[in-house]
C-alpha cells in the first residue's frame, strides 16, 4: 500500500490525517505528564523542539496556553 493511500484510509477512518494524530496523541502525552508531575520538562522527549514549539502546539490544538490549562 502507498503512503498516499494509507493517509487517505487514515483519514477516511478517523477523520484526521496522520500527522494530526500524531501531534494530538503527543499532546495528550505531555498534558498527561504535567498533570502527574507539575512540570512541562519532558517536552523535548517528546519530540517538540523547545517550549515555544510546544505552547505554539497547545495553542493550535487546546486554544488555550499551557498555563490556562
Amino acid at each position: 500500500m502507498s503512503n498516499p493511500t494509507l493517509n487517505r484510509y487514515f483519514k477516511e477512518v478517523l477523520g484526521i490525517s496522520p500527522k494530526q494524530c500524531f501531534k494530538a496523541l503527543r499532546f495528550k502525552t505531555a498534558l498527561k505528564n504535567y498533570r502527574a508531575n507539575g512540570s512541562y520538562d519532558l517536552y523535548d522527549e517528546l519530540g517538540y523542539t523547545d517550549f515555544s514549539h510546544f505552547v505554539k502546539e497547545a495553542k493550535n490544538l487546546a486554544n488555550t496556553t499551557p498555563s490556562e490549562l
